[in-house]
């Protein structure tokens, strides 16, 4: 099979439009099927708008979706990527700055909205104050006149008018017969909003020493509707609640009193002005215009309300230039600016597709190429036009085309070595003991795991005679087949060595085994063996169960660690490596072993792999770990601390070879 048919894009079939959707869309279309049945069985609107709500985030999401979808179909060709990337470019621009436009209209228009209402309600309270200031200017005498000539006035233009007037234990109100209540003595002068009987009033109060002159009236829908005409509804609340959405929000308010305002009161879509437009028909202008009030009751009082204006942009807009100025300048230079920009983007868009046919003729021509390669055919050429990037890229595809053959080679012959090092590992696997020898008094078991298909790191147990094992672990400097080799190699002798000494033994009555004398023959064996670099760390031990002694030679290798009860002891070294030097002295230690004693031997890979803030694993750790899982058997507890080291390291490939040695006394 040629690999490089691996390249050619699978064929697939038409994905399943429901399936591309998966639960966001499908939620979309169901809820848009329920949300259409509410409707026309009018259903309360707080279940619309929860539909609704559903509807656009799910809607939203699936949209994505399908977006994605779609652009990774669109933009497999490259003049479609390029068309893409002219929209983000210029044309997403060009919307976000139209809608940016919109959204400045739209907030700026509230802004002018809430400032109008203002406006007119500061002139109103200012001819309020304006009306009854000259009273406290004329002669007492006269003053019940000038009051009632304001009551009736006001009163013909003001629904509800009241003004009221005490002085010396005279107290008169405008038009005779109201019932309004005097504000208490306590105000002092005020005017602006004022809280009533669940009400609000526009009001205003002069004092002069014992006097005082309190004119109000109240703030109606009508009187509110009426500050700026043609702005549309108006309304003072201290709290605001919305109830619907669409083209016909209902907008609650609260009275002064906190009491929700009859519904026939609240503001309605139909009291809006005309929409100039289309859009101006689909968007609403709501604003709110905060403002102060006090309480009628309690003098002095200053709390907050709020002016909500429903209204349309155009109302607000017509407001501010109530005549159309003949030969505006600013239009003329926006018109200009408009047409000069239509023409920069006709000319941008030509040199855009000229570009784009230059640049996708040269990739369909690469496109061609790399089909005719996956074919076999390696002897094609592209042609290269030019002295631009694309045509180096052209250049460099013809170059390519004439290593693929060699690179070919080096691929089969990669596959060719994996396989070998996979027959490599499942020899290396027969060279490690296939069973573990059985001593009443002491239970052994060893593991091995390469950090790569083959290891550098070896053990061995051996029966030397009855009531006598021989243990063996190592690690051989460096990874890979060599390191594996050489593990081989220092295995086959140390079996070799002790067939040997098992034949003396048996010529020879009283033969004493010696740990360092096996170490001392395989360092010499190795040394004329091996590479100069190459050596290895060892740990040779032998058991004697009438004893219950071991001893031991470790030849340049990490102390083995001895576990008694809630001391740890840390075991000697007893000579530098095997395979370094030709003739080095071995010396070789005893260690009396006691009941529930366990000794652990291991390699580097166990202690020394580091995690992502190059901290080591280890022996304080390895000795925790084994205290925590002496319950537990000895598999048990070595597959404990291959799982612990490789969660340390927090990847799953081992970062050297990791060996362990497990032998407890019993």
């Amino acid at each position: 099979m040629n690999p490089l048919h691996t390249l050619r894009p699978a064929a697939t079939a038409a994905p399943n439009l429901w399936a591309v959707l998966g639960w966001p869309g499908q939620c979309f279309v169901l809820t848009l099927i329920v949300l259409g049945i509410a409707r026309v069985l009018t259903a309360p609107v707080m279940v619309t708008d929860l539909l609704t709500l559903v509807a656009l985030v799910s809607g939203a999401i699936a949209a994505y979706r399908l977006l994605r979808v779609g652009l990774r179909k669109m933009i497999w060709r490259l003049r479609n990527r390029l068309g893409v990337a002219y929209i983000f470019m210029a044309f997403v621009p060009i919307v976000l700055m139209l809608l940016m436009g919109g959204a400045v209209t739209y907030i700026l228009a509230g802004k002018m909205a809430a400032y109008m209402v203002n406006r007119e309600l500061d002139r109103q309270v200012s001819q309020l104050r304006t009306s009854i200031e000259p009273v406290l200017k004329i002669p007492a005498a006269a003053r019940p006149a000038a009051v009632a000539r304001i009551g009736n006035f006001y009163a013909a233009i003001r629904e509800g008018f009241v003004v009221h007037y005490r002085a010396e234990g005279t107290e008169l109100r405008f038009p005779e017969g109201s019932k309004v209540a005097a504000p208490p003595d306590a105000w002092s002068e005020a005017s602006g909003i004022v809280a009533r009987e669940g009400g609000f009033y526009l009001w205003a109060r002069m004092v002069q020493g014992d006097t005082s002159v309190t004119a109000s009236f109240p703030l109606s829908n009508e009187s509110l509707n009426a500050l700026v005409q043609g702005l549309g509804s108006v309304a003072l609340t201290t709290s605001l609640s919305v109830e619907g959405s669409g083209r016909g929000p209902r907008v609650r308010v609260r009275s002064a009193r906190g009491v929700d305002r009859d519904p026939k009161e609240v503001l309605a879509p139909g009291q809006l002005p005309a929409a100039a437009n289309a859009l101006d028909e689909l968007f609403y202008l709501i604003t709110m215009a905060p403002t102060r009030y006090g309480n009628w009751e309690e003098p002095g009082s200053v709390k907050g309300a709020s002016f909500v204006i429903f209204s349309r942009v155009s109302a607000v807009l017509r407001q501010l230039y109530a005549q159309e100025v003949e030969g505006d300048f600013a239009t003329l230079a926006l018109q200009t600016i408009g047409g000069l920009f239509l023409v920069v983007e006709m000319i941008a868009l030509i040199i855009g597709i000229s570009l784009t046919r230059s640049i996708t003729t040269a990739v369909h021509d690469l496109y061609e190429g790399t089909e005719r390669v996956m074919e076999g055919d390696f002897a094609h050429r592209i042609r290269c036009v030019g002295k631009d990037q694309i045509a180096s890229l052209s250049q460099s595809f013809n170059r390519m085309t004439e290593n693929l053959e060699r690179l070919l080679k080096v691929a089969k012959e990669k596959e060719r070595m994996e396989a070998e090092l996979e027959i490599a590992s499942e020899v290396q696997q027969l060279l490690y003991p296939r069973s573990v020898p059985q001593v009443d008094s002491l239970t052994m078991r060893a593991l091995c795991h390469p950090a790569r298909t083959v290891s550098g790191d070896f053990y061995d147990y051996q029966t030397l005679a009855p009531g006598k094992i021989a243990l063996l672990l190592g690690d051989v400097a460096g990874k890979g087949i060599s390191a594996a080799l050489l593990m081989a190699t220092i295995q086959s002798s140390f079996r070799a060595l002790v067939r040997e000494g098992m034949d003396r033994s048996k010529e020879e009555a009283g033969y004493e085994w010696s740990t360092a004398r096996i170490v001392s023959r395989l360092n010499e064996q190795v040394y004329a063996m091996s590479a100069p670099a190459k050596y290895a760390t060892l740990f040779l031990a032998i058991y004697d169960e009438a004893k219950g002694e071991i001893e031991y030679t470790n030849a340049g290798h990490l102390p083995p660690i001895l576990i008694r009860g809630p001391h740890v002891e840390r075991l000697a070294v007893d000579g530098t490596v095997v395979g370094a030097f030709a003739k080095v002295p071995f010396g070789a230690s005893h260690l009396q072993l006691q009941k529930d004693d366990i000794l652990v031997a291991f390699t580097d890979g166990v202690s020394e792999p580091e995690n992502e803030y190059e901290e080591m694993f280890g022996e304080d750790r390895l000795v925790e770990l084994v205290r925590q899982q002496m319950h537990r058997g000895d598999q048990e507890m070595m597959q404990s601390v291959v799982d612990a080291v490789q969660t340390w390291t927090g990847t799953p490939e081992m970062q050297d070879d990791l060996t362990l040695l497990i032998v407890r006394k019993c």
